[in-house]
């Protein structure tokens, strides 16, 4: 049943992402440990165990691979936190 909630969850944050206006960075803050990035847009490396910090309007998108490549593996949903692998990426649109 996880599975099936993760996979909603991704294929709504798609949704959110394909809507107009998506060429827009995300308002807001992200916080990949402790570093902050103001009104985010793109993919960021998570080469350690990160701690990702949604402060944005916008899904984040957990990548399963480095450069926001792979399979999507998780979404960190607008004011969550979670942890995130090493060696994935998140992205922001």
């Amino acid at each position: 049943m996880r599975r099936i909630g993760t996979a909603l969850a991704a294929l709504a944050a798609l949704l959110v992402l394909a809507a107009p206006g998506s060429a827009l960075a995300a308002e807001g803050i992200l916080v990949i440990n402790g570093v902050e990035h103001d009104n985010p847009r793109g993919c960021f490396g998570t080469p350690q165990p990160s701690f990702v910090v949604n402060d944005t309007d916008t899904p984040v998108l957990v990548h399963a691979g480095p450069g926001c490549r792979g399979a999507f593996v998780d979404v960190i949903e607008p004011g969550r936190a979670k942890p995130v692998r090493p060696g994935g990426s998140v992205s922001v649109r």
